[in-house]
């Protein structure tokens, strides 16, 4: 079903939703600087702290946007492996895995997952390395069981696909 160039698509996706959400970033932040540095937010008084907010707004939104741009920067030098079906998992590995609940599909990545793509119907989680199924997914073979917590409660998922 899923194949090299479809991990490319993955990572192009992923990357052009990391540019939309630096931009949109980019434009809030230049709005909170504006706000900080606008006349009307002088403090009346000494308990009137809407510059304040402002600035801190501002502050914590240029920050978040230097750690999106780190992203970026590591999507952009991700190389994208080829797996046979009898490699252990690894960064850029497209796995499926199987609980009792069904079955999902998962990319490895080494950097901010928690987000999910749509393939031809098909959901595809993007799933950090340092998070923990990615954490015990790394390393792994087809045919092995990983035990996983996840919301107070352990899961079992068994590796289907490695590609």
């Amino acid at each position: 079903m899923f194949s090299h160039e479809h991990k490319t698509f993955i990572l192009e996706r992923l990357t052009k939703a990391f540019e939309s959400d630096l931009s949109t970033l980019v434009d809030s932040a230049q709005s909170a600087y504006e706000a900080a540095t606008h006349a009307e937010s002088r403090a009346d008084n000494k308990y009137d702290t809407r510059g304040l907010e402002a600035s801190y707004l501002a502050g914590a939104q240029a920050q978040r946007a230097a750690e999106i741009r780190k992203v970026l920067g590591l999507c952009t030098q991700l190389v994208i492996r080829s797996y046979t079906p009898d490699d252990a998992v690894g960064i850029s590995a497209l796995v499926e895995i199987e609980s009792e609940s069904g079955h999902q599909w998962v990319f490895l990545v080494p950097f901010a997952g928690g987000q999910s793509i749509e393939i031809d119907g098909q959901k595809v989680s993007i799933v950090s390395s340092a998070s923990p199924l990615g954490g015990e997914l790394m390393g792994r073979t087809r045919g092995e069981d990983v035990i996983v917590e996840m919301r107070g409660r352990k899961v079992e998922w068994q590796i289907l696909k490695i590609l």
